[in-house]
């Protein structure tokens, strides 16, 4: 359930970072492939 909620945190900073960079979103879209 914990790793619920923080995958749904990390595709939500994923979704802010597209609207101003594109790179910290490809390494957060590694981050959550982990996950």
């Amino acid at each position: 359930l914990f790793s619920y909620f923080f995958h749904h945190i990390l595709r939500r900073i994923r979704t802010d970072f597209s609207l101003n960079y594109q790179r910290p979103v490809y390494i957060l879209d590694n981050a959550t492939a982990t996950f």
